[in-house]
């Protein structure tokens, strides 16, 4: 897990250099809401129109999302392809999903970059090392990107790993 600090005594949080963009999300969220209702990327919006993906559908794109993320305080033990599966992420149609992606990553583009140039002293700063965070984004990439026999696939192996763990009492 890494070493955690709190900021202060009346901040319960607790802060590690290694997922502080946790405490981002609700303002990405908004943010990514926000250019999804209005449309901003004209490249984007006119393509999501043409293939009759609706606001609707992006809403419940960004409704899946946010259950996905605050999911993972749920259950330790859950994986995040079932974290994803039970938020009906994937429930979603899929170019709803990936304009919803786009915008996230949009933003985060931004925030990293603002966080690692304010952060960086004397050559010395957030992106010297990030191994763990590397390895959770291609996790991610691949449970997202999974076509949807394979997320079934995904979802018997799951199930059956659950029946294993209870025969072995963990």
């Amino acid at each position: 897990m890494g070493l955690q600090a709190r900021m202060s005594e009346a901040d319960p949080r607790l802060y590690n250099v290694n997922r502080d963009c946790a405490h981002n999300f609700e303002f990405v969220m908004r943010e990514v809401a926000e250019r999804l209702e209005d449309g901003r990327w004209v490249y984007l919006d006119a393509l999501l129109k043409e293939k009759g993906i609706t606001p609707d559908q992006l809403g419940q794109a960004c409704a899946a999302a946010c259950k996905f993320v605050h999911g993972a305080c749920d259950n330790p033990k859950e994986k995040m392809g079932e974290c994803l599966a039970r938020s009906g992420f994937w429930d979603v149609p899929e170019l709803a999903t990936v304009a919803l992606a786009a915008y996230v990553g949009t933003i985060m583009f931004g925030l990293f970059w603002t966080g690692a140039h304010e952060a960086t002293l004397g050559g010395v700063g957030p992106c010297t090392d990030m191994n763990g965070l590397v390895e959770a984004g291609q996790r991610a990439h691949r449970l997202i990107t999974l076509s949807k026999w394979r997320r079934r696939w995904q979802r018997v192996k799951n199930r059956f790993r659950k029946i294993w763990d209870a025969v072995r009492g963990k």
